[in-house]
C-alpha cells in the first residue's frame, strides 16, 4: 500500500524552510498531506512579527506538494464520521473562509493583507480550544465517576465523538470505532487519567489540537510525522503507534533527510 505524509504545525515550518528555495524530488510530490489542523494554527502565525517568514512557508508549498493536487486532509468531525462510523459530517467546524485565506497564501506578495483574517483565526481557535477544554473536563469527571460505579467510560468517549461529528452512535459497533481510533483514544485517554489524579492539574489547550491530529491514524496508509515526543509516550499500545514518526526537528530542516524519510515512509 503506497502510504503518504503529514505533518504538524513545527515540522510544516521546518518543510517551509527546507524547500522555500528548491523543489521536492519529483517523484515525491503529492506524498505529504496538508493536514487542516496544521494550516489552521500556522495561518494564525501570520499574527507574529516573523509573519513574512511565515507567509514564505506557505508559498513553498508549491514546492513540496502537487500543485495539481493540492487538497487538504479531512476536517476532524468529518475525518471521525468517515474513518470510525463509515460515514459523513453534515457540516464544517470552521468557516469556508478558512480555505480561501489558504489558497491566498499560496500566492500573496505580502504577510499584510492576512494579518486582520490571521487575527479572526487565532480568536476562533481560541474559542474552540475553551470548548473543547470544557468537554475535556466533562469526561474527567465521568472517569472520576465511572472509578466509583464501575461505568464504561469508552462508551461516553464514543458518544462524545459521535456528537461532535453529528453520526449516529449504533452505525458501528463500539468495538470497531475504538479500534479505528485506537491512538486518539489512548492519547487521550492517559489525558484523563493525568487530569483525574492531579486536582491542580490544568491542561494544556494546544493538547486538543495535538490529539486531533491522530484521527487520521484510522486510514493506515496516513504517517504522521512531528517533533513531539508527546505522542509516543502517552501512546503505548496503539497499533498505530507505529504510524507516528517523531523526527528531531533540525532533520526536518535538512530537505534531502526529508526526502530520504518521505521516500523510505511512503513506499
Amino acid at each position: 500500500m503506497r502510504g503518504f505524509v503529514y505533518v504538524d504545525t513545527d515540522a510544516f515550518h521546518c518543510l517551509g524552510r527546507a524547500f522555500q528555495a528548491k523543489p521536492i524530488r519529483e517523484d515525491l510530490k503529492g506524498r505529504i498531506l496538508l493536514s487542516p489542523i496544521t494550516f489552521l494554527e500556522a495561518l494564525t502565525h501570520l499574527t507574529l512579527k516573523t509573519k513574512e517568514d511565515v507567509l514564505s512557508h506557505f508559498r513553498a508549498i508549491r514546492n513540496w506538494a502537487n500543485p495539481r493536487d493540492l487538497h487538504l486532509l479531512p476536517w476532524p468531525s468529518h475525518a471521525i464520521a468517515e474513518f470510525a462510523f463509515c460515514t459523513r459530517a453534515d457540516d464544517l467546524e470552521f468557516p469556508s473562509f478558512v480555505e480561501e485565506t489558504i489558497n491566498s497564501c499560496l500566492v500573496a506578495e505580502s504577510a499584510t493583507e492576512f494579518h486582520e483574517a490571521a487575527g479572526e483565526l487565532k480568536n476562533l481557535l481560541d474559542n474552540h480550544k475553551k470548548q473543547k477544554a470544557a468537554q475535556f473536563q466533562e469526561l474527567v469527571n465521568l472517569y472520576v465517576a465511572a472509578a466509583d460505579t464501575g461505568a464504561d467510560l469508552s462508551l461516553a468517549w464514543v458518544r462524545a465523538i459521535a456528537n461532535r461529528a453529528k453520526v449516529s452512535i449504533d452505525v458501528r459497533p463500539l468495538s470497531e470505532v475504538l479500534s479505528k481510533l485506537s491512538a486518539y483514544y489512548e492519547y487521550e485517554q492517559e489525558r484523563i487519567k493525568v487530569a483525574a489524579n492531579n486536582p491542580s492539574y490544568v491542561p494544556d489547550e494546544n493538547d486538543v489540537f495535538d490529539s486531533e491530529q491522530l484521527v487520521y491514524l484510522a486510514d493506515p496508509s496516513l504517517h504522521f510525522v512531528t517533533g513531539d515526543g508527546g505522542y509516543l509516550r502517552r501512546i503505548k499500545s496503539s497499533p498505530q503507534r507505529n504510524q507516528i514518526h517523531r523526527i528531531p526537528l533540525e532533520e526536518l530542516r535538512d530537505s534531502s533527510r526529508i526526502e530520504s524519510l518521505v521516500a523510505r515512509i511512503t513506499s
